[in-house]
């Protein structure tokens, strides 16, 4: 499964997707909202 993270904190984020990867989700992390627009036009999660 391919999970779409949005977090502006680098810690925060970091360690949400390091845990989410270590669980065996594809994680995408962006920080910006109209990143994560484009991303979710482009790709399903």
């Amino acid at each position: 499964m391919r999970i779409l993270l949005i977090e502006d904190d680098s810690s925060l984020g970091s360690s949400l997707q390091s845990w989410l990867q270590m669980d065996g989700y594809a994680v995408d992390w962006l920080r910006r909202g109209d990143q994560a627009a484009a991303a979710l036009a482009t790709h399903a999660y």
